[in-house]
């Protein structure tokens, strides 16, 4: 007489039996499959049980769960199938073109934006350097120049009053000072520089320098001479003009002698010329130098 096994706890059934003595399963319930063991030996994973239904399963793999073997799961390994509804997904897919659900590359420039310095291109954010504003760089530039030609001016002035001019300036001064002291001031008195101004022409040389007359310790008279100097011709008496005697020009100027009238117009004139010359020299214009009073004394010991 034929046995056969019961589907749950494998135990022999006599033939025709229709519940098992041993579980109490009905001889005709499907079979529970456990290869937990199997799956998590093949995935490295202990601690989780996965439960086969025997539905998707053949007869061999029954067979093969029953003695304990492992299953090998591969394509066509088992008894089941896909249904129609997924395989005609799957050959959609593939047929599906992916340039159609990506999406459509857009021209770089409508993303250009100068101001963050960041452009998309071809769905790539790329990272540019920081673009300068062109009022801004406008800005720069003007204050660069202004600053440069600042710097050239201030050079250029310095230069002309300490490097080409400065020797000929102190020179020239050294020279006036030693030719008012010899010509105009007494043996018995001191002449002692202030301020000395000088200007350089292409022919003449004018010169203005501003001094004490010194007597004694407390007896000094302060006074002034602008000299016109011919730069071919040394300093003359014809050159300097000494400070302004209205009296002597009220007598010379009324006087019978047209010599002597002709003599307070000259005074007359050349003071004007002083007057005029101070009042370049206030107003700071270009070509008067102011010499070193102290270099100037120094060279007159």
């Amino acid at each position: 007489m034929m046995t056969k096994s019961c589907p749950k706890c494998g135990s022999e059934m006599p033939a025709g039996s229709t519940v098992c003595v041993n579980c109490g399963a009905n001889a005709d319930a499907k079979p529970d499959v456990d290869n937990s063991a199997e799956i998590s030996r093949l995935f490295g994973k202990e601690d989780e049980n996965i439960v086969v239904n025997s539905e998707e399963l053949s007869a061999k793999d029954i067979a093969a769960f029953e003695s304990g073997s492992a299953i090998e799961f591969s394509h066509g390994g088992t008894s089941a199938e896909l249904s129609e509804s997924a395989m005609e997904s799957i050959a959609e897919m593939d047929g599906m073109k992916f340039e159609n659900i990506l999406p459509p590359e857009s021209d770089a420039s409508e993303f250009d934006d100068d101001n963050d310095g960041i452009i998309l291109k071809h769905g790539v954010t790329e990272m540019h350097g920081y673009k300068m504003p062109g009022k801004l760089k406008q800005a720069i530039l003007t204050v660069f120049v202004f600053l440069l030609a600042f710097s050239f001016g201030f050079g250029t002035h310095y230069f002309l009053s300490q490097g080409i001019y400065g020797g000929y300036t102190n020179s020239t001064a050294i020279e006036a000072v030693k030719f008012i002291t010899e010509v105009e001031i007494p043996e018995d008195r001191e002449f002692k520089a202030v301020e000395i101004y000088v200007k350089r022409g292409a022919d003449r040389t004018e010169c203005i320098v501003f001094g004490v007359i010194i007597a004694g310790a407390n007896d000094y008279t302060q006074t002034y001479y602008h000299l016109v100097i011919d730069n071919k011709e040394p300093i003359s008496s014809d050159s300097i003009t000494r400070p302004f005697n209205q009296a002597l020009h009220d007598e010379l100027a009324g006087s019978s002698d047209a010599a002597k009238r002709m003599e307070a117009a000259t005074m007359s004139g050349r003071h004007d010329s002083f007057l005029r010359t101070v009042a370049e020299i206030n107003s700071g214009r270009a070509n008067w130098q102011k010499a070193d009073v102290e270099h100037v004394n120094r060279g007159l010991i």
